[in-house]
């Protein structure tokens, strides 16, 4: 808080000539101090920034990687080529293999390569990848892909180790109404984002950033990462956070902090 200058005391004597009749003498006449007090300045008059509001998320949001998103539709495919190389070979049990492939822009699997089979037949390393060959992603799932495959009991599960997730934090905002929905609905895009980068190991904690201006557009954007990321991946986050549309700001501007934490393979 701001301190009140201290009031200043300011002390007045006047002095009044009185005259006696009948007198030729005149005395001088002291009149008792009188104390004019100084009023008190007013309270200095500015615009307090507010500080940043924390818009609570019930629970961090788990961004899937493409791996994680498209192995649902392959995991029944991937378990029939397990089948029928088991039927072909009795003496496989339980095994793994790593499936590597390059992905376009639109999504497409132009490339993929078995690679570091265990306990499989070379049959089904084949049949597992030509069954991701054909699948299609969301655009932006590239431009690489990489998934381990675990068999057991003859059922096909995705190593977990092998995932990387974005984990979407507490998200601040300075004068912003209901930007938890708006940030919500960004999550797939700076998936797809983190996506770009490949594979990251260990953690990192991308920072997206930007000002709202006085209608709720966004008017400047920056990211930054506390470990190194592709630039792709920071254009890109910047990028979709530019085209968000908040509701007009109470005090005319508004900031927006957002706090992507990548989790990949240890």
């Amino acid at each position: 808080m701001p301190m009140r200058r201290a009031a200043a005391a300011h002390v007045a004597v006047f002095v009044v000539p009185a005259v006696v009749l009948g007198c030729a003498e005149e005395r001088a006449v002291t009149v008792p101090p009188r104390v004019a007090v100084a009023a008190p300045m007013p309270e200095p008059v500015g615009v307090v920034e507010a500080p940043l509001e924390r818009v609570p998320f019930v629970a961090p949001v788990a961004v899937p990687t493409a791996e994680a998103t498209a192995f649902p539709k392959l995991q029944p495919d991937f378990v029939a080529c397990y089948k029928r190389g088991r039927r072909a070979a009795p003496a496989m049990a339980d095994g793994r293999v790593t499936l590597q492939a390059s992905v376009d822009a639109q999504g497409k699997v132009s490339c993929a390569v078995p690679a570091d089979a265990r306990g499989l037949t070379g049959e089904v390393a084949d049949c597992l990848a030509e069954r991701l060959g054909r699948e299609a992603l969301p655009p932006g799932s590239g431009p690489t892909l990489a998934m381990t495959v675990l068999f057991t009991g003859g059922e096909a599960r995705l190593e977990k180790s092998a995932a990387r997730r974005a984990v979407l934090d507490e998200v601040d905002t300075r004068g912003i109404d209901d930007a938890g929905d708006i940030i919500r609905g960004l999550v797939p895009d700076l998936a797809s984002c983190v996506r770009q980068g490949g594979s990251t190991r260990g953690s990192a904690v991308l920072y997206v950033r930007g000002r709202v201006g006085r209608s709720g557009e966004v008017t400047c954007t920056v990211a930054t990462s506390t470990q190194p990321l592709p630039d792709e991946v920071r254009a890109c986050a910047a990028d979709r956070l530019r085209h968000a549309k908040f509701a007009p700001p109470r005090t005319g501007k508004g900031v927006v902090s957002i706090p992507v934490t990548i989790v990949g393979p240890r």
